[in-house]
């Protein structure tokens, strides 16, 4: 069953704290079509996690491809050349069957890398990184850029500092937003099993995003 969508977009750590905040003040979040969505049960108030009720029910493909099997790797070239695509939101939500997390990107069309890892490392620190759940699945896009002072809509943060999660999502514990660094984008999902979930990954277009779904069990 789908639930109610409700995008967060945070520009900075300090701006996913703020807003985390907000929302446990005001018991409310704003959905798309400009009403009010009750907030989640459990609220993030410390560091910069990030809650959220939702929000990848526009995000549905009219052909997706088939799950993989936990040990495969999904893996797509971008859709132009240099590192030209801005990460502007990232999404997180349940659905039937599956639970969804979503990239959106402008300006380009990044390709990935999509596949479970040991251990979440942080690209170019070389840190680990602290991603709650029984089995990471890594994603590493190409083909993106750093956002610019004057990229007002970038999603940005400090390396892995950006946390967002769904009480609603049975496989998915959180999705830990990494940064980018030399055209490589870097985000881990944990998931909620050790034996790691099948998954799948497929692109949208207008806006751009990149799409994983994790299958329940």
């Amino acid at each position: 069953m789908n639930k109610t969508p409700a995008r967060i977009n945070p520009t900075s750590a300090f701006g996913a704290l703020a807003l985390t905040i907000a929302l446990a003040l005001t018991g409310c979040t704003s959905t798309d079509d400009g009403g009010t969505a009750a907030a989640p049960s459990e609220a993030e108030t410390a560091g910069s996690s990030v809650s959220a009720s939702g929000g990848t029910e526009d995000d549905n493909g009219t052909s997706a491809p088939p799950f993989l099997a936990g040990t495969e790797t999904s893996t797509a070239e971008p859709g132009n050349p240099g590192a030209v695509a801005l990460l502007t939101d990232v999404r997180l939500g349940s659905h039937d069957g599956f639970d969804r997390v979503v990239l959106e990107y402008e300006g380009g069309v990044p390709g990935w890398e999509v596949g479970y890892v040991a251990e979440a490392v942080s690209d170019g620190i070389g840190e680990p990184v602290d991603v709650d759940g029984g089995s990471i699945l890594q994603v590493r896009t190409m083909g993106v850029r750093y956002p610019e002072e004057s990229d007002t809509n970038a999603f940005r943060g400090d390396p892995g500092a950006i946390r967002i999660r769904v009480a609603e999502t049975p496989e998915v514990t959180e999705v830990v937003y990494d940064h980018v660094f030399e055209g490589y984008g870097m985000t881990f999902i944990g998931v909620d099993e050790t034996e790691p979930r099948p998954f799948r990954v497929y692109r949208l277009a207008d806006p751009t995003r990149i799409v994983i779904e994790v299958e329940h069990s």
